[in-house]
């Protein structure tokens, strides 16, 4: 219970529009699932990060193009996109709010399952708050937590789903984990293989041409980086003991 008060607490209230704040509220007093996801550190440029945080379909589409996947995303409009799961459930996902340091999404959707007679209506709120810190030698790393409301329609359903939370619970810190390992193996990848990246992104489906030509300048700019700082006689290879040591893409579990 603390833990989850200290989520509530830790929204940026004040920033969200009066329409947006009222959404936000309703979902988090009704919640019938919460759950802060484990602090993860991945070695990435913030600019970098920030720009795959605040375009999902970029990491899904070279998802699909990988093969790891059968999610759907698709921009629907400005900072709004739809989501298909491929195993029952659709949604709509709009980021409310986006800085540096935290995202606010709002989510509206539905889940038909095989033990459902009729879909399951529902709403989420997704907040993402993010730190950076820099190492002498120039190396960036980044560090986030997530924390997750969600609230379905119907009472009785509600008792379901609560009872239902540890395995909810587990699945979605799996997808956590395994997609903030990812992004830390795209900035790896943008460093090392810049090419091959630049390749996948080519490929991947349901991308805008603006959106796409942003990720392949921010890799171009990677590997820039990466060979700047070894010009400067900098080792560049060891990390902090907390972050992940990042894997290359095509490396990586199948995303559900």
């Amino acid at each position: 219970m603390e833990t989850r008060e200290a989520a509530v607490r830790q929204i940026p209230w004040e920033k969200l529009s009066p329409n947006n704040r009222q959404r936000v509220l309703q979902v988090v007093n009704r919640a019938a699932i919460f759950r802060r996801m484990p602090s993860r550190a991945i070695q990435c440029e913030p600019d970098f990060y920030r720009f795959l945080v605040e375009n999902p379909d970029v990491v899904v589409g070279i998802w699909q193009v990988l093969g790891v996947t059968k999610i759907r995303l698709e921009p629907r409009g400005p900072n709004t996109f739809f989501l298909d799961d491929a195993a029952g459930t659709v949604a709509q996902l709009q980021y409310i709010l986006g800085s540096p340091s935290c995202h606010v999404l709002y989510g509206e959707g539905q889940y038909s399952g095989p033990l459902m007679l009729r879909p399951l209506q529902g709403r989420c709120v997704i907040v993402v708050n993010s730190s950076y810190i820099r190492e002498k030698d120039g190396t960036a790393y980044v560090s986030a937590t997530l924390d997750l409301f969600v609230q379905v329609d119907r009472g009785g359903i509600e008792l379901l789903t609560k009872a239902l939370n540890p395995l909810f619970g587990t699945m979605a810190e799996n997808n956590y984990r395994q997609t903030f390992a990812f992004l830390g193996a795209l900035y790896r990848t943008a460093v090392v293989r810049g090419t091959a990246l630049r390749h996948l992104a080519s490929q991947a489906p349901n991308i805008s041409p603006d959106v796409r030509d942003k990720f392949l300048t921010l890799v171009a700019e990677a590997g820039r980086r990466e060979s700047a700082r070894l010009q400067q006689g900098e080792d560049g290879t060891t990390g902090t003991e907390t972050a992940e040591k990042p894997a290359l893409v095509g490396e990586t579990e199948v995303i559900r």
